[in-house]
C-alpha cells in the first residue's frame, strides 16, 4: 500500500488522498499488467537496476482505463530500502494523440519519407510525436531516440533557451504565421551542425495537434558563404587599390559593382552608376558593338 501520495497521483486516479491511502497496487493497476508490475516492484525494493521507466495502464475511480508513464526509484532512509518512490504521468491523451499523428503520417508517408528535408511533429510536451529519415540523417540518432526524449536535447546548449521560447510562443498563439530561424544542434557523433527550423502548427481534423518543423543542414551553405565573403573581401582589397575602372556587370547590363576609379573617370558617383545600365554610359555610336561583345561573354564566348 502507498506510504504517501500527492495531489497529482489522486487527481490522475480520481481518489481522495485517504481513499487511495488504502488501495493495494495490484488494486489501482489494470488486471494484464497487476503481474508485471509487482515483479518491477520487487525488483526495486530488492535494489535490482532494472530499467525504470515504462509505459503501463492504471484504473481509475469509475473503473475507466488510463495509460500512464512510470517512473520506479528505491527510496532509502538511513541507507536502508523503505519503499519505491513512483512518479506517474497520466499519457492517456498524448497516446491517442500519437495514435491519431501516426495514423495520419501513414497517409502522408510518401510525402513525409521522400524529401530530403528533415520533417517533425513535435507535441505540446515537447516530444516528437513522429520524424522522417533525413531528420535522422542530420543528426545521427536513430528513429527510436529521436522519439524517445524532448526535441531539445540535441540542440547546442547555448541556443536551447531561444529554441524554447520561440516553441512556447508558438504555442501560445503568438507566433500563428510559419517562420524559419538559425540554429545549431549537436550530431550523435558530437559534432556540431548549422540548421534552418521553419515552424508552423499542425493540426489534424481542424485539432491543433503540435508544430510541424522543417529542418535543413545548413552547415556547408554557411561555410561557403563564408569563404565567398573572405574571397570578396581579399578582392575588394585588390579591386579598389588599382587606378584602373573595374565594374562587375549582371546580366540586366546594370553594375553589380565598381571601383572609385571608375567614378573618377566618369564623374558619377558610387550610387548613380549602380543604379544605370551600361547603355546609358556608353557613347551611342559604339553601344552596338559593346552590346554584341557583351552578349558573347555571357554565352561563354
Amino acid at each position: 500500500r502507498p506510504l504517501t501520495v500527492n495531489q497529482a497521483l489522486c487527481d490522475i486516479l480520481n481518489y481522495s488522498r485517504d481513499e487511495l491511502m488504502q488501495k493495494t497496487f495490484a488494486e489501482i493497476s489494470h488486471p494484464d499488467d497487476a503481474q508485471f508490475l509487482l515483479e518491477r516492484f520487487a525488483q526495486r525494493m530488492g535494489g535490482g537496476s532494472s530499467e525504470n521507466r515504462h509505459q503501463s495502464r492504471a484504473l481509475r475511480s469509475d473503473g475507466s482505463v488510463i495509460h500512464v508513464d512510470i517512473s520506479a526509484e528505491p527510496f532509502r532512509i538511513g541507507g536502508e530500502i523503505v519503499g519505491v518512490l513512483g512518479e506517474v504521468r497520466d499519457i492517456t491523451e498524448a497516446l491517442a494523440l500519437q495514435q491519431e499523428v501516426e495514423h495520419t503520417a501513414e497517409r502522408l508517408n510518401t510525402v513525409f519519407e521522400s524529401v530530403s528535408t528533415g520533417l517533425a511533429i513535435v507535441g505540446p510536451d515537447r516530444r516528437p510525436v513522429t520524424v522522417n529519415q533525413a531528420l535522422c540523417d542530420i543528426t545521427g540518432y536513430s528513429r527510436e531516440e529521436l522519439l524517445a526524449g524532448p526535441f531539445e536535447l540535441s540542440l547546442h546548449p547555448e541556443d536551447v533557451e531561444g529554441v524554447l521560447q520561440r516553441f512556447e510562443d508558438r504555442l501560445s498563439g503568438e507566433m500563428d504565421q510559419r517562420n524559419e530561424s538559425q540554429t545549431r544542434l549537436i550530431r550523435k557523433d558530437g559534432r556540431t551542425a548549422d540548421i534552418s527550423i521553419g515552424s508552423e502548427p499542425f493540426h489534424i481534423g481542424g485539432r491543433f495537434v503540435g508544430i510541424l518543423a522543417e529542418i535543413r543542414d545548413i552547415t556547408q551553405e554557411l561555410s561557403l558563404q563564408q569563404q565567398v565573403q573572405e574571397t570578396a573581401n581579399r578582392l575588394n582589397s585588390v579591386f579598389e587599390s588599382v587606378s584602373t575602372g573595374l565594374l562587375v556587370i549582371g546580366p540586366d547590363r546594370h553594375p553589380l559593382t565598381v571601383n572609385q576609379a571608375l567614378c573618377e573617370i566618369t564623374g558619377y558617383p558610387r550610387e548613380t552608376l549602380l543604379s544605370t545600365p551600361i547603355d546609358d554610359l556608353i557613347h551611342h555610336d559604339d553601344l552596338p558593338a559593346v552590346l554584341d561583345r557583351f552578349a558573347k561573354r555571357l554565352a561563354g564566348d
